[in-house]
């Protein structure tokens, strides 16, 4: 059975290391990008099915990078993986079209889920989000 196909952004090299490490057994990571600008270039030239991005990037925002890939006919899934817990920052991704939103603390156990679900059709929100 082959894997979904996955696109990863984060500026932190390391953390991005980490998140490659969490996803690899379950899924394809097409590529990997550190700013938003390179990120809707990956995208565009590889069409993941889901593209897993954090919030605060150089030369775009991961929120302005969604917003992006959505303009340009990316229909695949987007899921937010970022430290803030914002609720204004929640509400613009998903205004952005996120299928989720994940807190890096709890990456390596909510990321996989929140990545199925997005597939699957349904929205995603880190457990700490949710009260």
């Amino acid at each position: 059975m082959k894997k979904p196909s996955l696109v990863l952004a984060d500026d932190d090299q390391p953390v991005l290391d980490v998140i490659r490490r969490i996803v690899r057994p379950y899924f394809d990571v097409l590529a990997t990008a550190n700013d938003g600008a390179t990120l809707c270039d990956v995208v565009a030239s590889t069409n993941p099915a889901v593209v897993v991005l954090d919030v605060s990037m150089p030369v775009m925002s991961g929120i302005q990078a969604a917003r992006q890939l959505r303009r340009n006919g990316y229909r695949g899934k987007v899921v937010f993986l970022t430290v803030y817990r914002d609720r204004g920052l929640l509400d613009d991704g998903l205004a952005a079209g996120a299928n989720g939103y994940v807190l890096k603390d709890f990456a390596d156990t909510e990321l996989i889920a929140a990545i199925r679900g997005a597939l699957a059709g349904r929205i995603y929100l880190s457990s700490a989000l949710k009260h």
